[in-house]
């Protein structure tokens, strides 16, 4: 091969040139010299390296620039080598700055210019609604001094790419690349242009942060209107970006604040509106408290999360029943499809506000009407982090619109925006695709605080819906009964009538409280040390009433809603529209009086509205109504009458009875708590190992399992973050299984879980119950892939089921179901469909230590008939398990061996015939179980 001389000098000389001309920039230069003497704003505003370009200035404009720049940070002004110049150009565009637009751009080409427009005024609205604060004149002042902050802070940022912190993107919701907010609603935004990128979010945050209408009107009072208040200012409605523009400028330079306008800015500012609704000297805490579902309404399966900001109760306006809750909700129609509602529900067709409600409100919705229990969660915060989170309330209360989904963004996936800026984290707290109300129970629990324990934590404070009370009293009533069935003190007469009263109607039990008093007496004045138990009675009784009471009174206001010919509309917008005019102002009066006059017109509507004529239904529930109505006052009433026996005769203390009693709940509560593995079953997930029974290894290959499901409740068990221990619930599960050989892919079995459904907990409870009532219920969606054998079976099953025992803590149970199952069977050659009955039995057992210790079994039968091919299939399958729990630091692996046992008769010909038998072990890791 020949070799060619190559000139190195002359090609080393040409790569010098080539980088010099890419490397070198054209060397900083001052614009076109003044034809005359420069004003002197503008050797002032050359002195922080801003040149200004001559130009159609209007008088005092450059003044304004010149003062402006003075009052910006140093670290923020322009360097030497990189000076800024300011050209004014005679066009009129918004606010006398640019709006990066061909038509009127901000900044040149190279970044090195920026431009300064002829002035125009936005109407005081939206975003902008606080300039009414500010005359005219003032506001053309503000918005030339916001120009020289844009132009400074917009090029800083993308030196310094503030913008795309997390810090900065959870305000409002910013996505990874800082192009698209969560937070659709303008008034969360300093302007509108703020909405266009995160980057636009912080410049133009920057510039109301660093001149604010409340300077003007500090400086020059005169310049103020009337409708000024300090409650509506950047200072006292913007905490959160205050504090994140005020730790940014820190790490930037700790010295940024001196010659600025925040230079004797307090620690917090004097808000009054603020400060009156926050309370900080009474204040308790704040909790989230996690809706249980409703086990006859699906809808609810997977709970909701509200926030409750809770306060000593040393004032009576400041008690419970008006301590704030707030919960994010859907704005929607007021008469819309309910199939609309799941059509745009799943494509975010809604959005989301944070609306403010009592507790009051909050235990007659769902404690009383839904009838769905509160748990409470408390929140480890320090003092500042729930000043903050407080803030962040505020805030979000009035300027936060998200769009709502129901599997992605909703109740849940919100609690963590709501929070995440209030905890000053750099990292973001976790998210998942699908976002449950228990799993951010789980995410907000994994959170370690500064003094390593959890950010969320479960005390012995849940309120139980007056279904469930009634539920614990029926329970309660048979154990008294019991006790003084066997006690010899106990008159003959005493059983039967708490017979009669635990099963007769209404009407009965009107008559037949007065007629438990005296054996009662007589129990008591034998043997004193049933006084409370006499009581406690009573109470339970009551509570029975009360569950009732409340059951018809939320069908008597559904009949009322279906009966009115005019109902009153509203538009999803039209609502929206009639919040935001309740945050135009900050004066609390006004805003209640606002709120009930706008119910109030609702109400003298609802009432002048014509309505239909009750039908049978109706009738018979207001007639059961007033029978209940009479129940309940004799049920009080005679209890009544018992306490002040007892409390003559120095037999019963009614509030140390009280006391024992919370005493006795809070230390079941704790008691169940710990024995209760901590996390939801959310993502839950495990491996089996198993073995064919009738032909063991080395016969035949053993089998590896992999599961996992988005939501896995079994039933029985009884954990912090999840739903009631009555309830089995299972959504988007799968279960891949194969041989450990060479064969694992032709002989693959796959079985998919769409919905799997089972309740055991009966709506009513004791003599509240009709037939029907006395049944949970059940619902099956799955299919099965047999690779090689079967293409695809699916399975659908619907029936009742009937709860024969429970334990107190639900953690033990017995069980049958039966209904009818409707299966497809895609074979290699031929499709068919089978319909039939299918029954089974639900056993466990607790074992003692944690609730996951527990013995399980469960028997399933089906005699289906096949459509096709007209011949009977039998499947009959029986399950025995065992959990066992073994603690690993703060996790738990569950050990679960296994064995099962699947009859199939008729599922390929008639006469045919195939039995299983398989062992196994399950493992599976709960992690931050402790």
């Amino acid at each position: 091969m020949s070799r060619f001389p190559i000139p190195l000098l002359p090609l080393l000389t040409l790569a010098a040139l080539l980088h010099a001309a890419c490397a070198s920039s054209q060397a900083p230069r001052e614009p076109a010299t003044w034809e005359r003497d420069a004003p002197p704003a503008v050797e002032a505003l050359r002195a922080s390296h801003i040149f200004v370009a001559p130009g159609p200035w209007l008088p005092g404009e450059l003044d304004t620039l010149a003062l402006a720049a003075s009052k910006m940070p140093v670290a923020l002004r322009p360097e030497a080598s990189a000076p800024l110049v300011l050209e004014r150009r005679a066009r009129p565009c918004l606010f006398g700055m640019g709006r990066y637009t061909e038509a009127c751009p901000t900044f040149s080409d190279d970044g090195r210019t920026f431009y300064i427009y002829d002035m125009i005024l936005m109407e005081t609205d939206g975003p902008l609604d606080r300039q009414r604060a500010l005359t005219r004149p003032a506001r053309q002042q503000l918005w030339r001094q916001r120009a020289i902050a844009h132009a400074l802070v917009a090029r800083a940022d993308t030196i310094h790419d503030v913008s795309q912190t997390y810090r900065w993107r959870s305000i409002n919701g910013w996505d990874n690349a800082g192009a698209r907010p969560r937070n659709r609603d303008l008034h969360g935004y300093l302007r509108p242009m703020g909405k266009s990128s995160a980057h636009l979010d912080f410049v133009t945050s920057a510039e109301a942060f660093f001149f604010r209408e409340e300077d003007l009107i500090d400086i020059k009072p005169q310049v103020g209107t009337p409708v000024y208040s300090p409650d509506l200012t950047f200072s006292c409605q913007e905490f959160t970006r205050n504090r994140v523009l005020t730790d940014v400028f820190d790490t930037i330079d700790a010295n940024w604040r001196a010659g600025t306008l925040r230079a004797d800015d307090p620690a917090t500012y004097d808000c009054p509106a603020f400060e009156r609704w926050a309370d900080i000297d009474n204040l308790v805490g704040v909790d989230v408290l996690f809706a249980a579902e409703r086990t006859d309404r699906p809808e609810s399966l997977f709970g909701h999360l509200l926030i409750h900001v809770r306060h000593r109760s040393a004032e009576l306006f400041r008690s419970q029943g008006f301590e704030y809750v707030y919960q994010f909700g859907a704005v929607t129609d007021s008469d819309i499809h309910p199939l609309r509602f799941v059509l745009e529900g799943m494509a975010g067709g809604f959005l989301a506000v944070f609306d403010l409600s009592t507790f009051r409100g909050i235990d007659r919705t769902y404690l009383q009407l839904e009838q769905r229990t509160l748990r409470r969660y408390q929140l480890a915060l320090t003092e500042q982090q729930t000043r903050q989170l407080l803030e962040r309330i505020w805030e979000v209360e009035r300027r936060f619109a998200y769009p709502y989904f129901f599997t992605t963004h909703n109740c849940a996936s919100f609690l963590i925006d709501l929070i995440g800026p209030a905890l000053d984290r750099e990292e973001p707290l976790p998210r998942k695709v699908f976002a449950m109300p228990t799993e951010v129970l789980d995410i907000l629990a994994s959170v370690t605080t500064e003094s390593g324990e959890p950010l969320l934590r479960k005390p012995d404070a849940d309120v139980l819906s007056a279904e469930e009370r009634a539920i614990l009293a029926s329970e309660h009533i048979d154990r008294l009964a019991a006790r003084f069935a066997l006690h010899p003190a106990a008159p003959t007469e005493l059983h039967e009538v708490i017979e009669a009263l635990r099963r007769g109607p209404p009407d009965l039990r009107a008559g037949r409280y007065d007629d438990l008093l005296g054996p009662l007496q007589a129990l008591v004045a034998r043997a004193p040390e049933l006084a409370d138990e006499a009581s406690g009675l009573y109470d339970a009784f009551i509570a029975l009433e009360t569950s009732e009471l409340q059951l018809v009174e939320a069908s008597l206001l559904e009949f009322e809603e279906r009966a009115q010919l005019e109902p009153l509309r509203f538009s999803a917008a039209e609502i929206l529209a009639l919040r935001r005019e309740l945050y135009r102002h900050e004066r609390a009066g006004l805003r209640a009086r606002q709120r009930n006059e706008f119910l109030d017109a609702v109400q003298e509507h609802l009432r002048r509205a014509p309505r239909e004529d009750p039908s049978r239904a109706e009738e018979r529930a207001l007639d059961w109504h007033a029978l209940l109505l009479d129940a309940h006052r004799a049920a009080t009433q005679a209890q009544g009458e018992l306490i002040d026996w007892l409390i003559l005769r120095d037999l019963y203390n009614p509030r140390a009875a009280l006391k024992a009693r919370e005493a006795h709940y809070a230390t079941t509560q704790v008691e169940r708590s710990e024995r209760s593995l901590r996390t939801s079953n959310a993502g839950r997930w495990g491996v089996t190992l198993s073995a064919d029974g009738q032909a063991l290894p080395p016969q035949s290959a053993p089998r590896l399992h992999l599961d996992w499901a988005l939501l896995d409740d079994r039933l029985g068990e009884r954990r912090l973050h999840g739903h009631r221990p009555e309830v089995e619930a299972t959504a988007l599960g799968v279960r891949a299984s194969a041989p450990l050989n060479a064969e694992a892919m032709q002989r693959l079995e796959l079985d998919f879980t769409l919905f799997r459904y089972i309740s055991i907990a009966t709506p009513r409870a004791g003599s509240r119950r009709g037939f029907t009532d006395r049944f949970g219920w059940a619902l099956e969606l799955d299919a099965r892939h047999i690779a090689g054998e079967l293409p695809l079976r699916t399975h659908g099953f619907f029936g009742l089921v009937l709860p024969i025992a429970r334990s107190d803590s639900g953690t033990s149970l017995l069980a049958m179901g039966l209904g009818p199952a409707l299966d497809l069977n895609v074979g290699r050659t031929e499709t068919a469909g089978l319909a039939g009955g299918q029954a089974y039995l639900l056993a466990r057992a607790h074992l003692g230590g944690y609730y996951a210790n527990a013995l399980d079994v469960r028997v399933r039968h089906a005699e289906l008939f096949n459509i096709l091919n007209l011949h009977s299939e039998r499947n009959l399958s029986a399950r025995l398990g065992l959990t066992l729990t073994l603690a690993l630091a703060s996790h738990a692996l569950l050990l679960q061996p296994y064995s099962e046992l699947d009859y199939v008769s008729g599922a390929f010909a008639a006469g045919s015939e195939r039995t299983d038998l398989e062992f196994g072990l399950r493992l599976e890791l709960v992690r931050d179980a402790f």
